[in-house]
C-alpha cells in the first residue's frame, strides 16, 4: 500500500513547465554562484529579488536554471543586461525572470554576431576606389 508520504512532490521545470519529482539544487547553485564573481552574484540575487518580491515568485529550480543558462555569458554583458531591464522599468512592467534570461541571451547573440561581423570584415582588403581622370 503506497502511502501519502511515499509519493515525491512535484513542482514545475523551469524549462517546459511540466510537472517534475522536487529536487535540491542548493549544491549545483554554490557551484555556479563560485564560478562567477561576486559583483555579478549580488547584482542577478538582486534583480531576482525584486522579481520575485514584484512580479512571481522564484523558486529554487528557476533560480537554478538562470544560473546554469547564464554561465558561459561574459559578465558585461550579464552587468549590462541586469541594468538595462531595471532602467526600462521591466519589474513594474510584470516581466519574470524568462523574459531577462531572453534579453540577456539576445545581448549576448548580438555581441557574438558583431564580433563575427568584424572578424570577418577585418580579414579582408578594404576595397581599392579606382582614380580615373586624376580624382577620386
Amino acid at each position: 500500500m503506497v502511502s501519502v508520504m511515499d509519493v515525491p512532490k512535484k513542482e514545475k521545470c523551469p524549462y517546459c513547465n511540466r510537472l517534475m519529482n522536487v529536487v535540491d539544487y542548493t549544491a549545483g547553485i554554490q557551484n555556479l554562484t563560485l564560478a562567477k564573481p561576486k559583483d555579478i552574484v549580488s547584482e542577478v540575487r538582486k534583480v531576482l529579488g525584486l522579481i520575485h518580491n514584484n512580479v512571481q515568485e522564484i523558486e529554487q529550480s528557476q533560480y537554478y536554471m538562470f544560473l546554469n543558462e547564464t554561465k558561459d555569458i561574459s559578465n558585461s554583458i550579464m552587468k549590462e543586461s541586469i541594468r538595462k531591464f531595471i532602467d526600462k522599468n521591466h519589474i513594474e512592467k510584470g516581466h519574470g525572470i524568462h523574459y531577462l534570461l531572453t534579453m540577456i541571451k539576445g545581448i549576448n547573440h548580438t555581441k557574438k554576431m558583431e564580433q563575427e561581423y568584424e572578424r570577418k570584415t577585418l580579414d579582408r582588403m578594404p576595397p581599392v576606389k579606382e582614380v580615373a581622370n586624376g580624382r577620386t
